[in-house]
């Protein structure tokens, strides 16, 4: 799919940063997020607002949660990488759908349309590119990475998202006793092997000892967890830093959705299928 050759105007003032908790790795390896205590702050578009674990301007990369107000539209815009969202509350519509609670939405490279929350809502998202903006829009305030370009939309006959209610996806068993998978996006037609699935841990279950290989993240949607001891709460995103070797366990159950940039490889040597499904 064709890409605006360049982006122009991205906001850079004080006025205009957008505010984010950033990852410093400090050599844990494993960092957590506790959503429900992290204030919204200001994207610059008014009416959008943000709870960031990941904002990084010169990629548009993204890890976090956005919130819309009711009668707030997005401005035409075009990704210029996938995005990846689950609605938490309220809905987002474009010319395709209308995008309710418990929806998964993928934007493949390329997609171009304009957004509208008629309700209000908020959702966590993962973008891994950044985002054009017609001139004219007056939009690009509300995505990390944004700026103005022209373009055209590159596909006119493909749909914007690939959306689906988060039940709908099957769940399948794994090697693991309880725990099972729901597979929610394989980023191959990205040309990337990354997974992006939903885990549900049964109660007093243990994934054993592995380690990933790339950059690996969750958020928790039910229950809790631990990673390495560290409890992760409701609400939660776990940052799981290449190299990382984890332990993950439940003692009351839980629902990860997670994003996997890589396999893992069992520290035991087994030959377990991986978790994420790769």
């Amino acid at each position: 799919m064709a890409a605006p050759d360049r982006l122009e105007g991205r906001p850079r003032d004080s006025r205009e940063r957008v505010m984010s908790i950033l990852h410093k790795p400090d050599g844990r390896g494993v960092y957590v997020y506790d959503m429900l205590d992290v204030p919204w702050t200001e994207t610059g578009k008014p009416g959008v607002r943000q709870r960031a674990v990941r904002a990084d301007r010169s990629t548009g990369h993204f890890l976090g949660l956005i919130q819309f107000d009711p009668m707030i539209a997005a401005g035409v815009h075009q990704h210029l990488g996938p995005a990846t969202s689950l609605m938490l509350g309220g809905s987002l519509a474009d010319y395709q759908d209308n995008y309710g609670r418990d929806t998964v939405t993928i934007n493949p490279t390329g997609t171009t349309h304009d957004a509208i929350s008629w309700e209000g809502c908020f959702f966590v998202a993962r973008l891994e590119g950044a985002t054009a903006y017609l001139p004219e829009s007056g939009g690009g305030k509300g995505h990390v990475g944004a700026g103005t370009a022209t373009f055209t939309n590159p596909a006119p006959e493909v749909l914007p998202a690939l959306d689906f209610p988060l039940r709908e996806a099957r769940q399948l068993a794994t090697s693991i006793p309880r725990l099972s998978r729901r597979m929610l996006f394989d980023y191959r037609i990205e040309k990337d092997d990354h997974r992006f699935v939903e885990l549900t841990l049964w109660p007093d279950m243990k994934i054993p000892t592995h380690r990933v290989s790339a950059l690996t993240e969750w958020m928790v949607l039910a229950g809790n967890a631990k990673v390495n001891n560290l409890t992760v709460p409701i609400g939660a995103i776990v940052v799981i830093e290449p190299g990382t070797e984890v332990t993950i366990e439940s003692a009351f159950g839980c629902r990860l959705l997670a994003w996997a940039d890589g396999p893992i490889q069992w520290s035991d040597g087994a030959t377990l299928p991986d978790i994420y499904g790769f």
